[in-house]
């Protein structure tokens, strides 16, 4: 039975093992909809990373997986814009525009303000609760004792990170599940290292955890993000090695 999330106070397992004991691994969104050239949001270069990642999982006691998992109706799906409440800030970012103007064209991957002042990327649909697309893929086979993060399950809130939601107002699970195995350090993988994987670290980083990111086994949406992101990281203090 694996270890969920949203079950912090289940029993914390053990592998046989002794590799490493005070570090975690981390495997962001390795989900079909990022991985799978047939995903909504597929990440060129991501179908591949499964062989690289499968590569280190005997070095770590402790291993979490994550899954985007959203909601039909969540805020950050383009197709829902016209639902998607917004804040008055969003006029800031398109001058010379009302807000019905706005909402019918903003392009795919354009950018609004939230209603709770989050500003947000419009993405296509993707890692729908319950659907192929939000499941992991074929080739990482979670086992009994590895722990798995449902993430941005909220409709009205992104979560980029494992740790917390975007506005930072409500916490996953999963620090309060590494202090339980003692873990003082994290390594991560997965997709992508320009959004959540960056942001996983920023966050874990800031929690307290050594922490660094596995370049071969990442990433990243683009080249202008990742840029953006590889300098936050290292200004954090981050490794990327």
């Amino acid at each position: 039975m694996f270890i969920i999330g949203d079950d912090v106070n289940n029993m914390i397992d053990s592998k046989n093992n002794n590799i490493n004991n005070n570090t975690a691994l981390i495997i962001v969104d390795m989900q079909n909809d990022f991985c799978d050239p047939n995903g909504s949001l597929y990440i060129p270069g991501g179908e591949l990373l499964h062989s690289e990642i499968i590569s280190l999982l005997d070095d770590y006691n402790t291993i979490i997986y994550t899954q985007d998992y959203h909601p039909k109706n969540h805020c950050s799906f383009y197709d829902n814009l016209n639902k998607t409440p917004l804040s008055n800030k969003t006029l800031l970012l398109y001058p010379n525009k009302n807000m019905e103007q706005i909402r019918n064209t903003v392009p795919l991957f354009g950018k609004v303000v939230l209603e709770n002042e989050q500003p947000q990327i419009l993405w296509p649909k993707h890692c729908v609760q319950n659907t192929w697309g939000s499941e992991l893929i074929k080739q990482l086979k979670p086992k009994s004792n590895d722990y798995i993060v449902f993430k941005g399950n909220k409709t009205n809130i992104d979560s980029y990170s494992a740790f917390f939601d975007n506005g930072k107002n409500n916490e996953t699970p999963l620090n309060n599940y590494l202090k339980c195995k003692n873990i003082k350090k994290v390594d991560i993988v997965g997709l992508a290292f320009d959004y959540c994987v960056g942001n996983t670290a920023l966050d874990a980083k800031l929690l307290g955890y050594e922490t660094r990111i596995i370049s071969k086994a990442t990433k990243s949406v683009s080249q202008i993000s990742d840029n953006i992101m590889r300098q936050k990281l290292v200004s954090s203090g981050i490794k990327i090695i």
